[in-house]
């Protein structure tokens, strides 16, 4: 069975590994009942929403719209929030 580079291209995905910190102890507790996430035993992986679909994020959830930006800028489709992972440059830090 041969898979062409094209199609490997297509299923490979992009991820931020951001640490939990970045965001507020509430607002990530929020997220993770509201938005398609997958927690893992360290933290949470967040599906980075479509542009059109961020109308009501920025107001819910302005810390993880701004990473979902800066994501987004990086062309990636997921971050991983991780409580291990180093805080993100020139994000907000939380502790909690």
């Amino acid at each position: 069975m041969s898979t062409s580079h094209a199609e490997v291209e297509r299923s490979v995905r992009k991820y931020l590994d951001a640490s939990t910190g970045n965001l507020p102890h509430d607002e990530f507790t929020e997220m993770e009942k509201r938005t398609i996430v997958q927690q893992h035993p360290y933290g949470t992986w967040v599906w980075v929403r479509p542009v059109d679909e961020m109308q009501e994020l920025p107001e819910k959830f302005p810390y993880l719209a701004a990473i979902m930006a800066l994501a987004r800028e990086h062309g990636c489709t997921w971050i991983n929030f991780d409580q291990d992972a180093d805080p993100l440059e020139g994000m907000p830090r939380f502790d909690w």
